[in-house]
């Protein structure tokens, strides 16, 4: 079952004109958001039943970001007997860019989508295979915003194979395999976990697939077309870039 997601009704003249205010604002600023990930067990995911990641969205923004707004979309690879299973996922966590909580959570939630037919194949990024065959999101409930300029939202979600089969990925070939942690850099930036936009996680909606740019702190320079984040936005499968990113050369 897919959570519900809550209707409002605006029974009045003002409220309309909020929501279309509020529309028209965020098509004048879109958002400007970086997705990253670190590996929370600093195990190798290749040699162990756990994958335990812990994501993290910032806002590069000038204005505050609903987190609903995005959702998380990764891709796995293993065969429907053996199946990636979502365990459960942690509260997100919203903090200031100076690292002190806000005091704003949103609930993460989990919803797949159907698995690529045939499996994507990809090795140009980082030169080892890497095969995309199931479809997984973790998206976001409640109306929490992430604080401009530097402002970020955590979460941690753990996910099993068939009941927790060791290892987790058992051909070392995910598309979102973690390999190990890097404590100068816990939070790395990458080509295989993307933002797209939220949908509201339900199949009659459409499932998220409209990729979103991503940035970073020192983007967009150099007439916004240079993105500091050479991954953010670009599909690794089909190497299509996002539309919300800007017209021109990646660096």
């Amino acid at each position: 079952m897919y959570p519900r997601i809550p209707r409002f009704r605006f029974s009045n003249a003002l409220g309309l004109a909020l929501l279309a205010s509020a529309a028209a604002h965020s098509q004048t600023e879109p958002l400007r958001l970086n997705l990253q990930v670190s590996n929370i067990d600093r195990s190798n995911s290749c040699g162990t039943p756990y994958f335990r990641p812990q994501f993290k969205i910032t806002n590069w923004g000038a204005t505050p970001a609903r987190l609903n707004q995005a959702t998380v979309r990764l891709f796995f690879n293993a065969l429907p007997q053996a199946p990636v299973e979502f365990v459960n996922a942690d509260y997100a966590v919203v903090s200031n860019a100076n690292g002190s909580i806000t005091g704003g959570y949103a609930t993460a939630y989990h919803f797949d989508a159907p698995p690529y037919t045939p499996a994507c194949r990809e090795s140009l990024y980082t030169g080892s295979l890497h095969v995309a065959r199931q479809q997984h999101f973790i998206a976001f409930q409640g109306d929490v915003t992430i604080p401009a300029n530097g402002g970020y939202a955590t979460v941690i979600v753990q996910f099993r194979r068939a009941g927790g089969l060791n290892p987790f990925d058992v051909d070392c070939d995910d598309w979102t395999r973690l390999n190990g942690y890097n404590p100068w850099t816990p939070f790395e930036d990458g080509p295989y976990y993307s933002l797209v936009r939220a949908t509201g996680g339900s199949p009659g909606a459409g499932y998220p697939t409209h990729l979103m740019c991503e940035y970073t702190w020192t983007a967009p320079t150099n007439g916004g077309r240079d993105l500091s984040d050479p991954w953010g936005g670009v599909d690794p499968c089909t190497l299509t870039q996002s539309q919300d990113c800007p017209v021109g050369p990646r660096r």
